[in-house]
């Protein structure tokens, strides 16, 4: 599986595979060379075998040498590369939901609070303070025979 987005270790990582790659090419132009039975069309596989057989004998001791040299190194490249990437956090599936709807309550619970202290202060305070100017000068009496004058109590004679 290859992650859609790299860290910047595993971009320098590939980065440096690939150099050295390219310098090990570049150092042993023989290298792409050894394998002499690519493109090469055979009759039976008795020529595959025959030939097969005649490349490995001409084989020395040093190639196998660079061969194990070279497997070595991808090796410790893989070791390198899965290093970097057990750094990399695992996402978080257990209890995902409950932390979601947990955050998202306490988010609300908190705008809410917002909102009802900012409606107290702008027009709580502002309001009350109207009441109390009301009443200040509100007579119930006077309002009371005001009322009756007009005849809106049926329990009530107006007298005019």
């Amino acid at each position: 599986m290859v992650p859609k987005l790299l860290t910047t270790e595993q971009k320098e990582s590939r980065m440096n595979i690939c150099a050295d790659i390219l310098n090990n090419i570049d150092t042993d132009p023989g290298l792409l060379d050894m394998v002499t039975l690519k493109g090469t069309r055979f009759e039976s596989v008795e020529a595959v075998k025959a030939k097969a057989t005649e490349v490995l004998n001409q084989l020395t001791e040093a190639d196998f040498q660079h061969c194990f040299q070279q497997w070595k190194s991808r090796m410790e490249r893989l070791i390198r590369m899965s290093e970097i990437t057990a750094k990399v956090a695992k996402p978080q599936m257990r209890r995902l939901l409950h932390n979601q709807i947990r955050t998202n309550i306490i988010a609300t619970g908190v705008s809410v609070l917002i909102a009802g202290l900012g409606m107290k202060f702008l027009f709580g305070d502002k309001n009350k303070s109207d009441y109390v100017n009301f009443y200040k000068t509100y007579d119930v009496d006077k309002e009371f025979e005001r009322m009756r004058k007009k005849g809106l109590f049926e329990s009530c004679d107006s007298d005019d």
